[in-house]
């Protein structure tokens, strides 16, 4: 909540993260906040990657819906060292499945970008509800499956819930 202390507190996490053996890590989001300028906005994620990079390990991004106030999707990819360049992917680690989702998208389907977004409207698209499905029914049998995103599913109407969550949830819960 504090962008202002972010440095510093990932500076402290990297002695955490590599003290604790992990296998990877993950961040849900927001990782800047609209600092004025697309320069602004990709000099602070710039250093935020450099930072975020000195973990020795398998590095994820989330996007939250701060990260596109001045940068569209592909330019906030672009400012990182992400080798998963996706708003939406899958990885398997230590046999359990990952769904990293992105409900930054509009009702119409519309990805967020500069100025066409309200960040109380986060939906995830139905191509994005369709590759869900598809990789669920390809999971392997018996595989956990754990789902990121930045958003909340359980409460479409809270400001900060995915406005179909329940829909996301039902696909999620069917498999």
């Amino acid at each position: 909540r504090h962008y202002a202390l972010t440095l510093e507190k990932m500076e402290r996490m990297q002695a955490v993260f590599q003290d604790a053996d992990l296998d990877f890590v993950i961040q849900l989001g927001d990782c800047i906040d609209a600092s004025g300028s697309p320069d602004e906005d990709r000099q602070f994620l710039r250093m935020f990657d450099k930072t975020y990079a000195a973990f020795d390990g398998p590095r994820y991004y989330v996007l939250g819906n701060h990260c596109l106030d001045h940068l569209t999707k592909d330019e906030f990819f672009a400012a990182t060292s992400a080798t998963i360049k996706e708003s939406y992917y899958t990885f398997v680690h230590g046999g359990v499945r990952f769904l990293v989702l992105d409900p930054d998208f509009r009702a119409d389907g519309e990805p967020y970008a500069v100025g066409n977004y309200s960040w109380t409207d986060s939906f995830i698209p139905e191509s994005e509800l369709d590759w869900i499905r598809e990789t669920l029914a390809t999971n392997e049998s018996g595989t956990p499956v754990v789902a990121f995103l930045h958003q909340n599913l359980q409460d479409p109407k809270n400001a900060h819930g995915v406005k179909n969550g329940d829909a996301v949830r039902t696909v999620l819960e069917s498999s």
